[in-house]
């Protein structure tokens, strides 16, 4: 009876040891109530902390006396403490800071980290299940970190965290070697000392935006000849320069198209316009010059505008200054002529055939005027006809009359009728006389 007394009571100690966290050994006790008891070794062996179940074993005499399992409840926690001093961190970087519970054997489970400004500095808890919380450094500033548990407790720190100023800033050209023409971008690399720099942004700066020209998104690009020195800027103040020529790029070829409809006659007075289109497309000398093989049929401006003056062909020429040169061969088509005609009838000898007469011009079967202008069609016929009539009783008639159909010299110098007009009187006395008449009809092209 005495010694079932005394393991029970070495079970209470055991039992009361667990509750305390502590790991216990019992050896060489005796728990009796007198002194003859005999010896027994009881074990107890309690858990580690955060463990909720304890097996506890008792012998004596190496006899297994009793085995028992237990429960008991987790440690309160009633202090946080940072392990480090640690409170500053930069801007990209991650700062881990480790924390310690007590009482020890308190589980971390449900511990809560926050920050004040997320957008500063932003925390979270270990996945690992360490006491252990990162920090990331998202913009300068100041951040008050907090950790609390479950009962309440909480330890804040505050986080600086701070831009890792550059010291040095080097712009270097990618293709040294290349020749750097109007019209291509250019790429330029950034060598940061210290590399690690915070915030790497840049703001760029062209010395002659007409040479190199800073784009709304930061690139550069090639405008014009020249040199022009490129800054780059930090918001710390710290900046970068380099000095770069953009040259020449020549013209390898030219291309010449017109707006000239190709579906109608190209005649007096029409014009076209040459556009030439230059390669490579990023060619720098863009000046032209133009000329005509002949004048008198076609004409061009400094500008490429060609215009008609005659039916014939002309080759129109451009020529560029670096070499490179394009033809286009003009033909003038005959248009509309506008015509002025006159004409004129004189009697040399009436030869009794009459005395009274009259004298009358018709063109295209229409009255027409000496002097009066018409306007012909090269795809028409001009008739033209003189009449002279004896006005007696028995009128006697005589005429000249052409048809005249387009021909080149028609069209640029004209023609001129010449004849002689034969009236024969037809009865009476004088019956089988001729009178005579000069007649001329003169048909001459406006300019």
């Amino acid at each position: 009876m005495k010694k079932t007394i005394g393991c029970l009571l070495t079970l209470l100690v055991v039992f009361f040891l667990f509750a305390c966290g502590q790991e216990s050994s019992l050896s060489g006790s005796v728990f009796s109530a007198d002194e003859a008891a005999e010896s027994f070794q009881p074990y107890a062996f309690v858990r580690p902390p955060h463990v909720r179940v304890a097996r506890i074993v008792c012998y004596q005499d190496a006899h297994l006396l009793d085995l028992r399992h237990t429960h008991a409840t987790d440690a309160v926690i009633e202090k946080i403490v940072f392990d480090e001093s640690v409170n500053e961190v930069y801007i990209g970087e991650t700062l881990d800071l480790s924390f310690s519970l007590l009482p020890e054997n308190a589980p971390n489970e449900g511990i809560l980290a926050t920050s004040s400004k997320p957008e500063i500095a932003e925390v979270s808890l270990d996945e690992s299940g360490e006491s252990l919380i990162c920090v990331m450094g998202r913009a300068a500033g100041k951040a008050t970190i907090t950790i609390t548990a479950p009962s309440g407790v909480k330890i804040t720190r505050i986080i600086t965290v701070k831009e890792r100023v550059p010291t040095k800033i080097t712009l270097i050209n990618t293709e040294p070697e290349t020749k750097i023409e109007v019209g291509t971008p250019i790429s330029l690399d950034i060598a940061w000392e210290p590399e690690d720099t915070s915030l790497k942004t840049l703001s760029w700066l062209s010395s002659n935006n007409k040479v190199i020209k800073v784009n709304t998104d930061g690139t550069l690009e090639a405008v014009g000849v020249g040199t022009a020195k490129i800054t780059a800027k930090h918001k710390s103040g710290r900046s970068g320069t380099i000095t770069l020529t953009v040259e020449p790029t020549p013209v390898s070829q030219i291309k010449l198209t017109t707006d000239l409809d190709q579906g109608k006659d190209f005649v007096k007075g029409d014009r076209f316009t040459i556009v030439a289109d230059f390669l490579p497309q990023n060619a720098t000398n863009r000046t032209l010059k133009y000329s005509s093989s002949d004048n008198k049929v076609a004409t061009v401006t400094n500008k490429g505008v060609v215009t008609a003056v005659d039916v014939g062909t002309a080759t129109i020429t451009v020529v560029s200054p670096e070499g490179p040169t394009g033809q286009i061969e003009v033909k003038v088509a005959p248009g509309p002529q506008k015509f002025k005609i006159t004409w004129s009838a004189s009697l040399l000898d009436s030869n009794h055939v009459g005395n009274n007469w009259s004298k009358s011009f018709e063109v295209n079967g229409e009255p027409f005027a000496s002097g009066a202008l018409i306007t012909v069609s090269p795809e028409s016929t001009l008739s033209v006809c003189l009449s002279v009539v004896e006005t007696d009783r028995h009128p006697d008639r005589g005429s000249c009359s052409r048809q005249l159909s387009y021909s080149d010299d028609l069209w640029k110098t004209g023609c001129e009728i010449s004849e002689m007009v034969y009236v024969r009187e037809d009865g009476g006395r004088y019956a089988g006389n001729s009178a005579v008449w000069s007649v001329l009809i003169r048909i001459k092209p406006v300019k």
